[in-house]
């Protein structure tokens, strides 16, 4: 029986879920068996993350919390320096790698490995068309909470024109760290014109999904001046000044639960719509593109699907 092992890390739910996406489509494409833990996550250690879904037969989840991504003597280092734990476990685990004992305990990084990256870009329209949903398919408990957030959201049946995502908070500062520029809130708002206009003054639904209010403040502003039929939602809340995974991994367990359901539903918003606006350089909208219907339309600012580096 050929194997994979694929490990959750404290991140956030888009790369998680990208991650578990690829390694699971490589897997049953290619007749591997998929062995995976769920529970190293920035929730909680008993809170699995994947329980959303009804897995596949192929797909086993293993149940060992002390899992590391350790891949090389790099990895190996870092997680000496860097992890939480005490460093009695951090030497104990370290010359466990060195003799290669615990073989369960290291798993290797999905999103480095360069076998399965190389084989979903090549082969991501046929995945599409039929392997990711039946591995991304949410089960009835998941449904349930989605129906429940239509009724507190007025929303059920809503299903947007155009949609359009863009993330703010961490992830800009990453991008200024890199080097980028951040977010230029203009290529996504110019692209979005261009589409409006495309229906010709009917009046449409937008969909705004975002962590930043000063995002849906400024792009509702525009729009209510050039394109009064336009109809614009996001549920954003004014308080909101940007997504950022430190101050979410203060937050108590139950309330990132929530949040993560909350993720699970807006993503549904999204990837409804048939123009889906945003960036594959956003684990959002990459995991919106590659679990969305496929004739739907997605319109990136700045980066293609295939030189995405994800």
């Amino acid at each position: 029986m050929k194997v994979k092992k694929f490990t959750t890390r404290k991140w956030g739910f888009g790369s998680n879920i990208v991650n578990f996406i690829k390694s699971a489509s490589f897997c049953k494409q290619n007749n591997y068996t998929l062995f995976f833990q769920d529970r190293h996550n920035s929730i909680s250690e008993k809170f699995e993350l994947f329980s959303v879904v009804d897995l596949p037969t192929s797909i086993i989840r293993f149940d060992n919390l002390k899992t590391y991504p350790i891949e090389d003597l790099k990895s190996l280092i870092k997680f000496l320096y860097t992890s939480d734990e005490n460093i009695f476990l951090r030497i104990y685990y370290f010359l466990m790698y060195l003799f290669h004992c615990k073989n369960d305990v290291f798993i290797k990084n999905f999103n480095s490995d360069k076998e399965i990256n190389k084989y979903f870009k090549t082969n991501i329209l046929n995945l599409r068309n039929g392997t990711i949903s039946s591995i991304w398919k949410y089960n009835q408990a998941t449904l349930t909470h989605f129906n429940d957030l239509n009724l507190i959201h007025d929303l059920a049946d809503y299903i947007p024109d155009i949609s359009m995502q863009i993330r703010g908070g961490d992830k800009n500062k990453e991008r200024i760290e890199q080097g980028f520029s951040e977010n230029n809130l203009d290529l996504y708002y110019d692209l979005l014109v261009k589409k409006i206009i495309e229906f010709e003054n009917k009046p449409i639904k937008v969909y705004l999904m975002t962590d930043t209010f000063y995002y849906f403040k400024i792009i509702k502003e525009r729009l209510m001046i050039l394109f009064p039929q336009v109809e614009l939602r996001s549920l954003v809340k004014e308080n909101h000044e940007g997504y950022d995974q430190n101050s979410f991994n203060n937050l108590d367990a139950i309330t990132k639960i929530n949040n993560y359901y909350f993720f699970l539903y807006e993503l549904e918003i999204l990837k409804s719509s048939k123009i889906c606006i945003g960036s594959f350089n956003s684990n959002i909208f990459y995991l919106a593109y590659i679990t969305g219907n496929p004739e739907n339309n997605f319109f990136s600012v700045d980066s293609s699907f295939d030189n995405n580096f994800l």
